[in-house]
């Protein structure tokens, strides 16, 4: 008997077998739905503190934000990239803003050269400028535009791994 593309077989998340099948549809839903909440959630509480407003957070859940230049590959297991270099599309802020705030979820080993790194530009083209996560990004020339990149990087077989991030605006 043929299985049909809603039985297909994959690693499932909390490791629950049902007749030798996972029911990947409806699990990849409660995930998905569980790590937006939970992510929003995280963000909307850090932002009853903060001077800054939120504008665009990437959850790792599909590639809709993702630039065509983007060669991060998303692990769909955990939601999340953990290589190579995750570019956002081009984010039209609701204003135009001199400084700007990144956070990010992230875990990253220096010891094992698995490290994780942020820039930002405020265009499609032009050169990257490095950033810090969790500390003011003052703009040189104010802007409307800005486009972020997680570079994961990694040395040997331990590989950093990045969660979410959000740019938030002033």
């Amino acid at each position: 008997m043929a299985t049909g593309n809603y039985m297909k077989r994959i690693s499932f998340l909390d490791g629950q077998v049902l007749h030798d099948f996972h029911l990947n549809t409806m699990q990849a839903n409660i995930a998905q739905a569980i790590k937006l909440k939970t992510m929003y959630e995280r963000y909307d509480m850090l932002l009853l503190v903060s001077p800054y407003q939120t504008y665009f957070a990437e959850p790792f859940v599909d590639t809709s934000n993702r630039d065509a230049a983007s060669t991060a590959v998303l692990n769909t297991l955990s939601y999340s990239m953990n290589a190579d270099s995750w570019i956002t599309s081009l984010l039209q802020l609701p204003a135009v803003t001199s400084e700007i705030y990144l956070l990010a979820n992230y875990e990253e080993y220096p010891a094992s050269g698995a490290t994780v790194k942020f820039s930002y530009r405020t265009g499609s083209s032009g050169s990257w400028v490095s950033c810090k996560i969790d500390e003011p990004i003052y703009l040189p020339v104010a802007s409307k535009f800005i486009q972020i990149k997680v570079d994961c990087l990694y040395t040997g077989t331990v590989r950093p791994v990045v969660y979410d991030f959000c740019v938030q605006w002033k």
